[in-house]
C-alpha cells in the first residue's frame, strides 16, 4: 500500500475513541464552565422551590374485631384477608368524602402564602429556626424572612367575585386587605370582624412586621378535598397485618401534622358510627321480621295440634325421624344463609364477591333440600304429612331464635362499638423538608451541565471546517508539511501587551515553537540546494494565521547558526514586523522603491542579535503597482547577492494579488495555515491561484497548533 492509499484512509476513517477523549480533554474549559453555569443555575432554581414537609403515620386495620354476628364465620368461609381489607380501608381513606369533611374541619378552603422575595426569599425565610421574626434583607420590608404567621378563621366573598388577596400588616396588630389591583379594600385589628366591598374577613393571630405582606385566596371546599386527597399517600406495609403507613406533604409542616392527624380522626370516627350504622340497621330489620316469624310459629303450632287431634298421635318411622332431621338441618343453614346475605346488603351490592359467595351456598342448600323433598314424596300420606308439620315447626322456631340471638348480638356490638381501626403513630410537626434535595438537584446540575458541555464541544468540532490533520492536509494538496508550530503560552502573553512584541526565538530560545521553526530552519537548508535564488516568501491564505511571527523567528534563528539573513516586510498595507524590534515604519520598502530613501539607509542593520530588517516604509497608496515597479526586483536582486537568506512576509494571497508579485520572484514559497481556522476549502483556492500564476509552493506550515494529548501529541517532544 503506497502512503497516499494510507492517508486515504486514515483521513477517511471514523475517529477512535481516544480521538473523542482528546476533544473532550482540549475543551475541559468550555465543559467545566458549561457545567458550572449549570450548576448555578440547578443551585438558584433549587434556592428557589418551595420546601415540602412530609408528616407520617401508622394505621391498624384489625380483621374481624367486633365483627356483626354472622359474618365472622362467613368471612372465614369465604377465605377473607387482611390484604382484601387493607386495601378497602385504603380506598375509604383516599375517598373525597372524607378529605372534603377534612377540609371543612380545618378551613383549608382559604390559602395563606408569606410574600417572599423572588429567587432567594423562600430560602432564607427556610433557613430562620430561631423564635421571633427573620431579619429583614436587602432594605424589602415588604417581604417574608421567616417565623411569620398569619391565621384566618373566615373569610366570606361575593359569588362571582375574584378570590385573591393581598394582606398587608400595619402596627399595633392592624391590618389591610387590599384586592388583585392593590387597593385598599377593608382596614381591621386581629380578633375583630372587617368588612368592606361586599368581603367579610376575620383575622384570629397576625405575626409580622409592619408592611410585611400575605398572599390570600379563597377556593371552593371541593378543591380543598383536592388538594388533601392530592398530597396524601396511603400504603400498605406488607406482612405487617394490616398496618397502613400514612403520609402527607405541605408546605408548612405545622399543618402537614395537623391534617394527617385530623384525617385519621375523622376516618377512626366514621368506621366507628358506619359499624354501629350496620348494627342499627339489621336490629331494624329484625326487629321488623320478628312479629311475623312469630305469627308464622304460632300457625305452625295450631297445624301440628290439629293434626294430632284429628289423627291421634303418629308414629313415625327411624327413617322417617331421620329425614325430619335433615330437613330441619337444611331448613336451618338456609335460614342462616339468607341472613347472612341481608347483612351483607348492608355493605355491598348485588355483585360484590361475598354476596355472589353467598348466593352460590344456598342455589347447593336449595338443591339438597329438592332431594330431600323427593324421599319425602315417596313416604306413606300420613306421615308425610305428619313430618311437614313437625319440620314447618322447627323450622319457624329455629328461625325465630336465631332471629333472637342475632338482634341480642346486635345490641351487644351497637353499645359496644368501637370500630376495627387502632392508631399506632399520631402524625408529629416534621423537622426537616422532605424535598427538595438541593445537594441532589446541584449534583444533577453538574452532571446535566457536563454531558451538555461535553455535546457543545462535540458538536462545535463537528461543525468547525478548520483544518486539524497535517497529514491530511498533506493528502489533500500533495504538497508536503514542512512544519507543525505549537501555540506558545508566552507568545500570548506578550500579545497582551502594547509596548512591542519581542522575537520569541530570542527571549525564549527553548520554547516549544521555537523547537518547530528550529526545525523548519533545517529543512529549509536542503530546500535551498537546487532553489534558483535564497529568496523565501512567507505568505498565508488569509489574515492573522501568524506569517510575520514564523518569519520573524525564523530569521532570528537562521542568524543564530552564523548566515546573514535579511527580514523584509512587504506587506504594504498592514505589516507590523517593525514591531518585532522596536522600530517605526518609515524609511523602509516602499519608499526606497520611490527612490525617496537609499537600500542601506532603509535596512536596520543588526536590528536584533545578526538580524537584517526593512521595514514596510510609509504605508502607499498603491501597493501593488509599487511592487510591480522594476525597482522592486533591482532592490531583491541587490540583496540577495549580499546576504545568505532574504525572507519576506507578504499580505494575505486571497485578499491582494502583492504576495502573488512577490512569490514570481521569490524561489521558495512557504504556504502557513492556521490550525482550526484556515479551511481546506481556502488552502486549494491559494494554491489555484498561485498555480496560474505560475507559482509552486514548496511547503506548507502549520501554526497555532494546541498542545493536545491526542493524536497530534507525535508533534510536540
Amino acid at each position: 500500500m503506497t502512503d497516499g492509499a494510507k492517508y486515504e484512509n486514515d483521513a477517511g476513517r471514523e475517529p477512535a475513541l481516544y480521538e473523542v477523549l482528546a476533544i473532550l480533554l482540549d475543551a475541559r474549559w468550555l465543559i467545566l464552565g458549561v457545567a458550572a453555569a449549570t450548576t448555578i443555575v440547578g443551585v438558584l432554581y433549587a434556592m428557589s422551590l418551595v420546601h415540602i414537609y412530609r408528616a407520617d403515620a401508622m394505621v391498624q386495620v384489625e380483621e374481624n374485631t367486633q365483627q356483626l354476628p354472622g359474618l365472622t364465620e362467613l368471612s372465614q368461609r369465604l377465605g377473607g384477608t387482611s390484604s382484601t381489607l387493607a386495601i378497602a380501608e385504603i380506598e375509604i381513606l383516599q375517598s373525597r368524602s372524607l378529605a372534603i369533611s377534612v377540609a371543612e374541619q380545618l378551613q383549608l378552603d382559604i390559602v395563606i402564602s408569606p410574600h417572599y422575595m423572588p429567587i432567594v426569599g423562600r430560602y432564607l425565610a427556610n433557613r430562620h429556626s430561631r423564635e421571633g421574626l427573620g431579619r429583614v434583607r436587602f432594605g424589602r420590608g415588604r417581604y417574608a424572612w421567616g417565623g411569620e404567621r398569619l391565621d384566618i378563621s373566615r373569610l366570606e366573598i361575593p359569588d362571582g367575585a375574584s378570590g385573591a388577596f393581598t394582606l398587608r400588616a400595619r402596627p399595633e396588630g392592624r391590618f389591610e386587605l387590599l384586592d388583585a389591583l392593590h387597593n385598599p379594600i377593608a382596614v381591621g385589628r386581629v380578633g375583630e370582624v372587617a368588612s368592606g366591598a361586599g368581603i367579610t374577613i376575620f383575622v384570629e393571630t397576625l405575626q409580622a412586621r409592619p408592611g410585611t405582606e400575605f398572599n390570600v385566596s379563597k377556593r371552593s371546599i371541593t378543591e380543598a378535598g383536592a388538594a388533601i386527597r392530592g398530597g396524601l399517600s396511603v400504603v400498605e406495609k406488607h406482612g405487617w397485618g394490616g398496618m397502613l403507613q400514612l403520609s402527607f406533604e405541605s408546605p408548612d409542616r405545622v399543618r402537614a401534622a395537623a391534617i394527617l392527624n385530623a384525617l385519621i380522626d375523622n376516618y377512626v370516627r366514621q368506621n366507628v358510627e358506619r359499624r354501629s350504622e350496620e348494627a342499627a340497621r339489621m336490629i331494624e330489620f329484625i326487629n321488623e321480621q320478628l312479629p311475623a316469624l312469630r305469627s308464622d310459629l304460632d300457625t305452625a303450632e295450631a297445624e301440628l295440634d290439629t293434626f294430632r287431634s284429628q289423627q291421634g298421635s303418629v308414629d313415625l318411622s327411624a327413617e322417617t325421624r331421620g329425614v325430619l332431621d335433615a330437613a330441619t338441618a337444611i331448613q336451618t343453614r338456609q335460614n342462616e344463609l339468607e341472613l347472612d346475605r341481608v347483612q351483607l346488603l348492608q355493605r355491598y351490592t348485588d355483585s360484590h364477591p361475598a354476596v355472589v359467595a353467598i348466593d352460590s351456598r344456598l342455589r347447593q342448600v336449595r338443591m339438597e333440600m329438592e332431594d330431600l323433598d323427593a324421599v319425602i314424596r315417596a313416604l306413606p300420606e300420613l306421615e308425610r304429612e305428619a313430618l311437614r308439620l313437625q319440620r314447618d315447626v322447627r323450622a319457624a322456631s329455629e328461625l325465630y331464635m336465631l332471629l333472637l340471638g342475632r338482634g341480642q348480638e346486635l345490641r351487644i356490638v351497637r353499645a359496644g362499638a368501637t370500630g376495627n381501626i387502632r392508631v399506632i403513630d399520631r402524625a408529629l410537626v416534621p423537622d426537616a423538608s422532605f424535598k427538595p434535595n438541593r445537594r441532589f438537584i446541584a449534583q444533577i446540575s453538574l452532571v446535566l451541565g457536563l454531558i451538555l458541555g461535553s455535546v457543545i464541544a462535540v458538536l462545535i468540532k463537528l461543525a468547525s471546517r478548520g483544518i486539524e490533520d497535517p497529514i491530511e492536509l498533506e493528502t489533500q494538496t500533495g504538497i508536503p508539511m514542512y512544519a507543525v508550530i505549537m501555540t506558545s503560552p508566552q507568545q500570548r502573553i506578550w500579545q497582551k501587551k502594547l509596548d512591542g512584541l519581542p522575537l520569541l526565538a530570542v527571549q525564549e530560545p527553548n520554547d516549544v515553537s521555537v523547537e518547530a521553526i528550529r526545525g523548519l530552519r533545517t529543512s529549509l537548508q536542503f530546500g535551498l540546494l537546487e532553489a534558483e535564488n535564497n529568496i523565501i516568501m512567507i505568505g498565508g491564505p488569509t489574515a492573522s494565521v501568524g506569517k510575520s511571527f514564523v518569519a520573524g523567528n525564523l530569521a532570528a534563528l537562521v542568524a543564530d547558526v552564523g548566515k546573514s539573513v535579511l527580514l523584509i516586510d512587504a506587506d504594504l498595507r498592514r505589516g507590523h514586523l517593525h514591531e518585532y524590534f522596536g522600530l517605526n515604519r518609515a524609511g523602509g520598502l516602499s519608499q526606497v522603491i520611490a527612490g525617496d530613501v537609499g537600500l542601506d539607509e532603509a535596512i536596520h542593520v543588526n536590528a536584533s542579535q545578526g538580524v537584517d530588517f526593512m521595514s514596510t516604509g510609509i504605508i502607499p497608496p498603491n501597493p501593488s503597482e509599487l511592487l510591480t515597479h522594476e525597482g522592486f526586483a533591482a532592490i531583491l536582486r541587490a540583496v540577495s547577492a549580499r546576504y545568505d537568506l532574504i525572507i519576506i512576509d507578504v499580505p494575505p494571497i486571497l485578499a491582494v494579488t502583492d504576495a502573488i508579485i512577490v512569490g514570481r520572484i521569490a524561489a521558495v514559497n512557504f504556504l502557513l495555515v492556521r490550525f482550526g481556522v484556515t479551511t481546506v476549502k481556502e488552502v486549494r483556492l491559494t494554491i489555484s491561484r498561485l498555480t496560474q500564476a505560475g507559482i509552486h509552493p514548496q511547503g506548507l506550515i502549520m501554526n497555532f497548533m494546541p498542545e493536545r494529548v491526542g493524536y497530534y501529541g507525535q508533534y510536540k517532544y
